[in-house]
This record gives C-alpha cells, structure tokens and sequence, in this order.
C-alpha cells in the first residue's frame, strides 16, 4: 500500500514540477532550477513506472533527491523574503522528505534485513 500512495504521489510532484518547469519564464537553462526539476521529473516518473521488486528502492532515491532539489527552491523563497509564496514549496519538500523516510526504513515482507556483521 505505501509503494503503490508513493507511486501517486510522485506522478503528482512530477505533474506539477513540469507544469511549473514549462511556464515561460521557468524554461530554459537560465533559470537556477531547470536542470535539477528536469532530473526530479525523470526520477520520480521513471521510478513510479518501475516494476513492484524495483519500485520501493528506485522511490526512495528518488524522493531523497527530490527532497533536497525542492528543499532548497523552499529556501530561495525564504532568501527573497517571500517565505509566503513558497509554502506549497515547502510542503512538497515535507512530503518528499517523509516518503523518503519511509520508503526508506521499511522493509518489504519477504526481503531479509542486512545484518550488520562486525
């Protein structure tokens, strides 16, 4: 259940990270965040689209290299003194961050923890 939320959630992210990407002004290798929103689409999507033994892994990295793309857009708001306008900013960088945690922590029924030998 948590791969599959995880899965809508980053075709989510990815949806709005191109629409956001697309708008005229964003467009373009000039802008700071083009190039890092482009890789935060393709991983996000690419992992959704991978298969259920691959999916876990490929979403945790993917929402880990999403949180810290979308965690420092977050704090270019805050460095403008326009904190109020990255709030949406701010709350995908949580979920991102949250769902890298969890994808990260559990582990699927069936697949054996790595011991940790000395």
């Amino acid at each position: 259940m948590t791969v599959l939320l995880a899965r809508g959630i980053a075709f989510v992210v990815a949806v709005a990270t191109l629409t956001a990407v697309m708008r005229p002004d964003r467009w373009g290798i000039h802008h700071l965040f083009f190039v890092p929103d482009l890789v935060l689409i393709g991983l996000l999507a690419g992992s959704a689209l991978l298969p259920a033994r691959f999916a876990r892994r490929g979403l945790t990295i993917a929402y880990a290299f999403a949180a810290g793309v979308v965690t420092t857009a977050s704090f270019s708001y805050v460095a403008r003194d326009a904190a109020a306008e990255g709030v949406p900013t701010m709350v995908i960088a949580a979920v991102c961050m949250i769902l890298a945690v969890v994808l990260g922590a559990r582990t699927p029924q069936g697949e054996a923890r790595a011991e940790v030998t000395r």
